[in-house]
């Protein structure tokens, strides 16, 4: 029998994740405050500025495409339908 998988936060602590669906929000990531400087206000500039800035966010916060083994199909996707409109 093999050992059960498990993972440990920031804080040592360990949960056991067998036979566990993990799902993240990205709406709420996305208004997080810690993540985002005024995150209810609509500010497409924020992507365009310098690391520097106050306006910058956390360089994980925005994910359009996220990460995983389906991200490069996403991307290429999207890229694919750029270059035609």
């Amino acid at each position: 029998m093999s050992q059960p998988q498990q993972c440990t936060n920031r804080h040592n602590s360990s949960y056991m994740t067998d036979k566990i669906g993990v799902v993240i929000v990205h709406q709420v990531v996305h208004l997080n405050s810690r993540v985002w400087s005024r995150p209810t206000k609509c500010l497409p500039e924020r992507f365009l500025i310098d690391v520097d800035h106050d306006l910058y966010h956390k360089p994980d916060a925005y994910r359009p495409f996220e990460k995983g083994p389906q991200a490069r199909i996403r991307q290429t996707l999207v890229y694919d339908e750029m270059r035609t409109v």
